[in-house]
């Protein structure tokens, strides 16, 4: 088995240091958009979202989810740190927070504070009072970070072994190819749940592995290609080398997967949630030219506000995503559920944005005077 095990970061060449400034513009403006496509969702009414042109907007800006993915295996495979045990634990920490948002976004309004709307619990077919079984269908809906979570205990185990940057793009290709053909396969087995987060029909799990998870790979191939490239090219040259062959790559992936949803839209493209090959194929491919275009505006450094607010919320992406689904949910409770003009939306989303960023920054900041509390209380004792 030597040379094909690896406990360390798989392709152990050296990384760049600092950070790449498109990566976190493109993770921050992800970030933004995440939260004003929920309000639309959540707040907007139904004729808001499909006939007017706010929903149009924020529906083809929503396409931009798998920019989270793409970046998260590109980052991935940056960091020294990603063994295959910390991704292991990162995952499971990670799912562990995603039930616990749920429980924040559901449980909390419904059982706490009684102030979801009836509509919504309408909207899934119910009645209140809800029973446990339908409580506990609210906690284990998958979303992002559940498949996220899942992402990164697989990440573990493939990281054991040095897999050429090909190989991952062949799984991430393979995984695209299969999705639609495993969708809903055993899920009402025993196991049915675990089933659904890899390859959900239903919208319990919104983004099955299959075929997200191929995202992720993609971005991992680039993150691999870079590394490489660094190694390979010791000048500054290497970010532009590696977001023009994107952009290369993105190209021919958006081509094809038009043409295949062309072909057969409903199998290609489904619902969005559940792709088959040809939506999976197409997003990865948009992403990556729309990062090339990132990169092309800001590969001269820039410092102004907007960049530095995107570079911040890059780096806070899991707490922020919390944050806004929570205030969202909570929300609701004000202003109902998808009861908002057009208007009302574009007025809602700035201030949602607002107060997302102020309860971070408050957050941030009640952790710290914690951790100086427990300093200056540790101190103390060492005294005594």
């Amino acid at each position: 088995m030597k040379g094909i095990v690896n406990t360390k970061p798989a392709n152990n060449i050296p990384v760049e240091p600092g950070r790449i400034i498109a990566i976190d513009v493109g993770r921050g403006l992800a970030v933004v958009i995440m939260v004003m496509v929920h309000a639309l969702w959540m707040y907007g009414s139904v004729e808001t979202q499909t006939n007017t042109l706010l929903g149009d907007v924020l529906h083809f800006l929503g396409k931009g989810t798998a920019a989270f993915l793409v970046l998260m295996g590109f980052s991935i495979s940056l960091s020294s740190r990603n063994t295959p045990k910390l991704l292991f634990i990162r995952g499971v920490l990670l799912l562990g927070v995603a039930f616990l948002l749920n429980s924040l976004k559901f449980i909390v309004p419904i059982v706490v504070f009684q102030t979801m709307p009836i509509e919504f619990i309408q909207a899934y077919g119910w009645q209140p009072p809800l029973n446990f079984e339908q409580f506990q269908y609210l906690v284990l809906t998958g979303d992002i970070l559940q498949m996220a979570g899942v992402s990164l205990i697989l990440l573990s185990g493939l990281s054991l072994f040095n897999l050429n940057k090909y190989i991952v793009l062949f799984i991430a290709f393979l995984i695209c190819m299969i999705s639609r053909e495993v969708s809903g396969l055993f899920t009402d087995s025993g196991f049915g749940y675990l089933f659904k987060l890899l390859w959900a029909a239903d919208f319990q799990v919104y983004f099955p592995i299959f075929p997200w998870f191929a995202c992720i790979l993609f971005g991992q191939f680039f993150g691999i290609w870079y590394r490489e490239l660094k190694q390979e090219n010791s000048s500054k040259n290497s970010q532009s080398l590696i977001f023009n062959k994107m952009a290369l790559s993105g190209l021919p992936m958006i081509f094809v997967g038009v043409g295949l949803m062309w072909f057969n839209f409903e199998y290609h493209f489904n619902d969005f949630f559940h792709l088959g090959p040809g939506g999976a194929i197409y997003l990865s491919g948009l992403n990556f030219v729309l990062l090339w275009l990132i990169f092309r505006l800001t590969q001269n450094g820039a410092k102004n506000w907007f960049v530095q607010l995107l570079k911040y919320a890059s780096e806070r992406v899991t707490s922020l995503y919390v944050i806004q689904w929570t205030l969202i949910c909570w929300g609701m409770g004000i202003v109902g559920f998808q009861q908002m003009s057009s208007t009302q939306v574009m007025v809602t989303i700035p201030a949602l944005l607002f107060v997302t960023f102020v309860a971070q920054v408050g957050l941030e900041g009640l952790v710290g005077f914690f951790r100086n509390s427990n300093r200056k209380l540790s101190t103390s004792d060492a005294a005594v």
